[in-house]
């Protein structure tokens, strides 16, 4: 069902008040009686609001495509010039609620006997509610992952294969006046891609819809994404760590001392891995708890005469002066990872968040589901390595080995 012009109309002069007040909006730079027009405004189209965008997500015989990742916060952007998040208290509300009339700690009920215009769409504004906010603290929510992956990429199925660079020569090569630039070479396989549906269902009463404040029963979905979040850590790691098996195996080192971390053995790693990724920015420590514990008290982090003498050098390679550090139980006693962030990993999105919902009226119940699909994938090997705190080997990789051929490289 289209707009109505009502809608359209008051969409329209809405728009422009909401614009007239620039950039940076919060609500108070709007005074009570704009406030009161605005939330008399969208309290009288809310529903029709709901409906014209849940029109858009609809897949139609024109539209085979809906709009699956347009969010209700960029639709009401778009209609009315505001931002949805509001910068003070109940961050997990939706702005547009707060000019409704829709305060902390008010039950759906009561927003109801508040407002006579909900008394007929209650249950459609619940709903629509939670769905909603599911989707923006899902957005708004630190995915810790994002730090130990170059990217995330979009594919169209659910398994497949994607190219993957497996060697080549690409190393600069000297030309003279005149003469030919020679071509070099990448060589590109195909690399078998899998990704996995992830999903969880709940279920809402009546009773927690008529009694329960709203912003305590979003815990629900809040729960839902911190676990989401943990898992998805956990499969990046888990994939650093084992690799996608045959040759992808990680490259693996010792210590100079079985079962000890010690700094020269992190100065060995660091320097090899930071040439080979050319620099040190997006390296990153791997480790447990209790390996954790045990590099901060060394003397040369509790120290400054301790390890590396005080003279300053100017290399391409500096003594860290910061780690960067993520701590993990994925990671045993005896292992701590380095990895370039940069090259080590990608993660491939095939279905974004899905957020649905049926109502069961046998048990006076709201029940929701919500699913999503993706998987992670391994880049450069050589991004990655473990140090075995069990072996003393202390014999870097082949793999990580830094190519020393490039002065003056001939044809």
């Amino acid at each position: 069902m289209p707009p109505t012009t009502a809608f359209i109309k008051d969409a329209e002069k809405l728009s422009k008040v909401i614009r007239e007040k620039g950039d940076n909006l919060t609500f108070g730079k709007f005074t009570k009686s704009e406030r009161t027009e605005i939330g008399a405004t969208l309290r009288n189209h809310f529903p029709e609001m709901i409906e014209t965008y849940q029109a858009l997500l609809r897949p139609r015989s024109e539209k085979p495509n809906p709009k699956t990742n347009y969010s209700f916060e960029s639709f009401a952007n778009e209609v009315f010039g505001f931002p949805m998040r509001d910068e003070g208290k109940g961050e997990n509300q939706l702005h547009l609620f707060k000019f409704m009339g829709f305060e902390d700690g008010m039950t759906l009920t009561h927003f109801s006997d508040t407002f006579a215009e909900f008394k007929d769409t209650l249950g459609v504004v619940t709903r629509f509610l939670i769905l909603e906010t599911l989707k923006m603290q899902y957005a708004a929510m630190p995915a810790s992952y994002k730090r130990l992956i170059r990217s995330e990429e979009t594919i169209n199925a659910l398994s497949g294969y994607i190219p993957a660079i497996t060697g080549g020569d690409m190393r600069p090569k000297e030309i003279k006046e005149g003469e030919t630039m020679p071509m070099g070479s990448i060589n590109f396989a195909a690399k078998r891609f899998a990704a996995t549906k992830y999903g969880r269902g709940f279920y809402m009463t009546d009773e927690a819809k008529d009694f329960i404040p709203y912003n305590l029963t979003s815990l629900a979905s809040e729960r839902f994404l911190t676990d989401l979040n943990f898992l998805r850590y956990n499969q990046a790691v888990s994939l650093l760590l084992n690799g996608e098996g045959g040759a992808d195996v990680t490259p693996t080192t010792g210590v100079a001392a079985a079962n000890v971390f010690s700094y020269a053995d992190m100065l060995r790693v660091w320097v090899r891995m930071a040439r080979l990724a050319n620099g040190t920015d997006n390296l990153i420590f791997l480790m447990n708890e209790k390996n954790y514990l045990a590099t901060l008290n060394l003397e040369e982090f509790k120290k400054r005469e301790a390890g590396t003498a005080l003279v300053s050098t100017k290399s391409t390679v500096r003594p860290p002066s910061v780690l960067d550090i993520e701590i993990t139980d994925m990671l045993a006693d005896t292992q701590i990872m380095v990895v370039d962030s940069r090259q080590a990993l990608n993660m491939y999105n095939v279905k974004p968040l899905a957020v649905e919902e049926q109502r069961n009226a046998s048990n006076q119940t709201s029940e929701m589901y919500w699913s999503l699909t993706y998987g992670f994938g391994t880049l450069f090997r050589p991004a990655r390595l473990l140090v075995n705190l069990g072996s003393t080997n202390t014999a870097l990789p082949t793999d990580l080995t830094v190519p020393g051929n490039f002065v003056a490289p001939n044809h």
